[in-house]
């Protein structure tokens, strides 16, 4: 016999093994990215529903000292910016885009943005680099793949 019935066995339950382990893998890893993506979306609602509720003034932008992917950007859209902030504005936003959850290149960087019109009809939209975004998806995703 030149393989043993033990080998054979060992050899089937191990590409059993991986045939069930790497879709299961990638299918993990997508699922925790897209949370982590669906998380830090809800954190830029938040942010909105802030300056919403109440009335708080719009800082230009927020930026953690210890991450800088962690950096948000909160800007008054339209004509209802102050003029001051008009030449200031952190990104050379369209004043035209429609109010929800988009992703759109601003000065050659990918940006995910939520834009709400508030009560007294000014318009703010909240971002982050979504390179920033991704890699906080990324690693999560990982970790949740290599146990």
């Amino acid at each position: 016999m030149k393989h043993s019935l033990q080998a054979r066995l060992t050899l089937w339950i191990s590409v059993t093994i991986v045939a069930i382990g790497l879709p299961a893998g990638v299918i993990s890893f997508l699922s925790a990215f897209q949370e982590a993506n669906e998380l830090q979306d809800d954190h830029l609602r938040q942010v909105a529903s802030l300056i919403n509720s109440k009335s708080l003034s719009i800082v230009q932008s927020v930026a953690d000292a210890h991450d800088p992917d962690a950096k948000l950007i909160v800007q008054t859209l339209g004509a209802a910016a102050p003029a001051s902030d008009r030449g200031n504005a952190p990104l050379a936003l369209p004043t035209e885009l429609p109010d929800g959850l988009q992703t759109l290149p601003v000065q050659g960087e990918s940006w995910r943005l939520y834009v709400v019109t508030l009560q007294p009809g000014r318009r703010v939209a909240v971002g982050q680099q979504t390179a920033g975004r991704d890699e906080v998806a990324r690693d999560g995703a990982l970790r949740t793949v290599i146990p």
